[in-house]
């Protein structure tokens, strides 16, 4: 019984996070936070191959994910 190996392509992605205080923008106290998040950003795929490079095992292309949010102190 012959048991190949599994290899991973090198994985590179691109996040980005930032956020601004409302409160300090619109001089009141007690406004939330607003936060903006993006995880993968280029999109970047994800691959799996067998002993040799053109022996894709699995591909995985996630896509970007985006979320916006707030954060409040109570």
């Amino acid at each position: 019984m012959a048991a190949a190996a599994i290899f991973v392509d090198d994985y590179k992605q691109l996040d980005f996070s930032s956020n601004v205080d409302l409160s300090s923008v619109f001089e009141h106290d007690g406004w939330p936070t607003l936060t903006f998040d993006v995880v993968n950003a280029t999109k970047a795929a994800m691959r799996t191959y067998f002993q040799f490079t053109n022996a894709t095992y699995t591909k995985y292309t996630p896509g970007a994910t985006v979320s916006l949010g707030l954060r409040m102190k109570f």
